[in-house]
């Protein structure tokens, strides 16, 4: 038996998957889960799952392992096909002096968004973007996550991202739409209007602009 505690997100991602004919993913297993947590009942997800999940135990462990008993036999065999696990590794990164943070190596190329709201988040393209803007600035083609970004308000963060790295971002927020067809110009500002007056008194400027 396992017990998992799932983010509303993560349910809401599941329905979303299954409302879809999306033909890479393992429907029966999804809807056992979205199943079970509907109906807060137990679901078999197979015979390879408790293993699967030992695995992770070991293979995602930062330094020790601990268990009830001293049965660590799995957990070896797991360390003898994989050595480079046993290798301490921090879960914190920081960048050099005077520069921005370490690249995110699970963000693809590219420019994109990432938005935190009240039930999940979002991951939305962006074209370009006014780096010269006082505020966050970007045109989208995306008008699909850009509904369920303004479904999912209020907006708690957005963090835009050039290649993997971390260039503006802003907290407690809102979304204007300064253009309503494609692209749609989007512009980030603060709920508080306080701080809007004044980061546009101060005037936030970087080097180059991206949008034409």
């Amino acid at each position: 038996m396992v017990l998992g505690f799932f983010c509303p997100s993560i349910e809401a991602k599941i329905q979303q998957l299954l409302s879809l004919a999306h033909p890479g993913i393992d429907r029966q297993r999804y809807s056992e889960i979205y199943r079970g947590l509907q109906g807060g009942d137990a679901v078999s997800l197979g015979p390879e799952t408790v293993p699967f999940l030992n695995a992770l135990q070991v293979l995602n462990s930062s330094r020790f392992l601990y268990a009830s008993s001293n049965e660590f036999e799995h957990a070896r065999e797991i360390l003898r096909r994989q050595p480079e696990a046993q290798n301490v590794q921090t879960l914190i990164s920081v960048g050099r002096m005077g520069q921005g943070p370490p690249l995110r190596t699970n963000m693809p190329p590219g420019l994109w968004v990432v938005f935190y709201g009240g039930r999940s988040h979002h991951m939305i393209a962006a074209d370009c973007w006014e780096e010269r803007a006082d505020f966050l600035e970007f045109e989208t083609r995306d008008l699909a996550t850009l509904q369920a970004i303004l479904a999912d308000q209020p907006l708690k963060q957005a963090v835009l991202f050039q290649d993997g790295a971390e260039r503006r971002g802003m907290r407690e927020i809102q979304i204007e739409i300064l253009r309503e067809s494609a692209p749609f110009h989007i512009r980030v500002t603060h709920r508080d209007e306080i701080l809007n007056q004044l980061l546009r008194s101060v005037g936030v400027r970087c080097l180059t602009a991206s949008c034409a």
